[in-house]
């Protein structure tokens, strides 16, 4: 009869009507995790980014330390005058590297970290100490 139909199609219509809903429960509860996710990992590169403030902070101001305490060495005679002898023109070498003091003492006074653009510089220092000292 006509209510039998009116309730089956009402039937028909609730079951699509709840798959739908299931459905965008599903695309939320996946849309919920990764954006959870991505929280997370905002956070932790909040934590790496100040840490590094906080390393940078700390080597500017040991650094600014050393040069009011002035200790810092002195340039290389052969670097500090156009007249002086034992100056090694690096573009006339390979790779435009050449094993020449540019300062006097060994420490090292910048050490690049492996994160972001750093990594590529420290990189790069690695394989001139390898041309250099291989």
């Amino acid at each position: 009869t006509d209510l039998d139909l009116q309730l089956a199609d009402a039937a028909k219509d609730l079951s699509l009507a709840r798959d739908a809903a299931a459905a965008l429960q599903a695309e939320l509860d996946e849309a919920t995790t990764a954006a959870e996710a991505r929280a997370q990992s905002f956070a932790s590169l909040e934590s790496d980014l100040e840490t590094l403030r906080a390393e940078h902070a700390a080597l500017k101001h040991e650094a600014i330390a050393a040069v009011q305490a002035g200790d810092v060495p002195q340039v290389p005679a052969a670097l500090r005058s156009t007249g002086a002898t034992g100056y090694v023109y690096p573009h006339d070498h390979p790779h435009s590297i050449v094993a020449q003091k540019y300062r006097e003492g060994n420490e090292a006074i910048y050490n690049p970290s492996n994160n972001g653009y750093e990594a590529e510089i420290a990189a790069r220092a690695a394989a001139v100490r390898k041309i250099l000292f291989e």
